[in-house]
Order: structure tokens, then C-alpha cells, then sequence
């Protein structure tokens, strides 16, 4: 690890942080969440340096992404970690990744994530279970097994655009995960046939 760096990650699991934890002490971009999960933002994550967003407000959105630079560009921070994709897919693909974390001038430290369903899936679908009983399925089952790799730094190559960068850290590939040009958000809309 070295200063000017942001690690990023595909994002399957509401645990994933928890999983790359293990490594170092990593900060995080997260929205805001209410309940308990809000309280253990305020009242553990913040000592990582965690930066907080509420996706429905547009200044919060401004705010996070100067902190987000700021943070990136600090010598004696935590190491930045991004979701870049900006919500939790189904650990069978890998959404488009929002360019922030492509478009300043730091190395970005892939990390590949992938689930093995052999005793629990580690996916939430908040449509079917409560986060709650989802993670209470997750501490009774026998293991949650998920492999991790860290791939080689990569930097913006000049001719490059963000979205190209993004495509090219072969997260997908690693991670053995199909690749989709669509934005994650795509899940909580619902088809209408007319």
C-alpha cells in the first residue's frame, strides 16, 4: 500500500467490507443507513474515516465526492476503499462501475470478491429477507467461504477515458463474474408491459 491510492471492488455481499477488513484498516464510501446499521456507521466506522452519503440529496453526493478526492490525495489516511459499483449484484455479474473512483489522478488497486454458495449465499435480496434475518442466516451457517484477489495497481493511461480505465482492471475476469453494461440501479425498477 502506498499514499494516492484507492482500492476497488466488485459488490455482492452487504459483508464484503467486513471480508476486506481482514486485510487493513480500510475507509469506506457508504450512504447512510438508518436503524442499527447507522449507529454502528456513527459509532465504529467513523474512527476508519469512513465518508457518508445520503443518495437522495444532491449536495450530500457533492460533499462526498470533494471528501472522497481529499481523502485519496491525504498521506496519512486509512487506504480508500470503493463499491464502485455502487450497489450489491447477485455474485453472478458485474455491473458498470461509476467513474469517480476513475477520474482522479490516483492508482486504483483492483480487488476481485467472489462467493461460493457451498453452505450460504452471502447476497441479500432486500426484496425476499430482512437484513436482519439475513444476517442471522449468514452467523448460523457453517462457514461463508468467498475468495479475494488483489490484482497489480493500474493507472489512467493518457488516451483513456474513465469508463474504459474501469472496463480494463478485469475485476470480471478474476473473479470469474459476467461482465453487463447496465447501471446497478436497473434492479429497482420494474418493468411495465404496455
Amino acid at each position: 500500500m502506498r499514499p494516492k491510492q484507492v482500492f476497488v471492488a466488485n459488490h455482492t455481499s452487504m459483508i464484503d467490507f467486513i471480508i476486506l477488513e481482514q486485510m487493513t484498516a480500510f475507509a469506506a464510501i457508504m450512504q447512510k443507513h438508518p436503524g442499527w446499521v447507522g449507529l454502528l456507521q456513527t459509532t465504529i466506522l467513523e474512527s476508519l474515516g469512513c465518508i457518508w452519503f445520503n443518495r437522495t440529496e444532491v449536495k450530500d453526493r457533492v460533499d462526498a465526492s470533494r471528501k472522497f478526492r481529499e481523502h485519496a490525495h491525504g498521506d496519512d489516511n486509512n487506504p480508500l476503499l470503493i463499491f464502485s459499483e455502487g450497489t450489491c449484484v447477485n455474485n453472478e455479474y458485474i455491473v458498470m462501475f461509476k467513474k469517480s473512483a476513475f477520474e482522479i489522478d490516483v492508482s486504483v488497486c483492483p480487488v476481485a470478491i467472489k462467493y461460493n454458495k457451498i453452505f450460504v449465499d452471502a447476497f441479500w435480496n432486500s426484496r425476499k429477507q430482512s437484513f436482519t434475518m439475513h444476517l442471522l442466516q449468514l452467523m448460523t451457517s457453517w462457514a461463508v467461504v468467498c475468495d479475494v484477489w488483489y490484482l497489480e495497481p493500474q493507472t489512467i493511461k493518457p488516451d483513456e477515458t474513465s469508463i474504459e480505465f474501469a472496463e480494463r482492471l478485469m475485476i470480471s475476469h478474476r473473479a470469474g463474474l459476467k461482465m453487463v453494461p447496465w447501471d446497478g440501479y436497473l434492479k429497482h425498477s420494474r418493468a411495465t408491459i404496455l
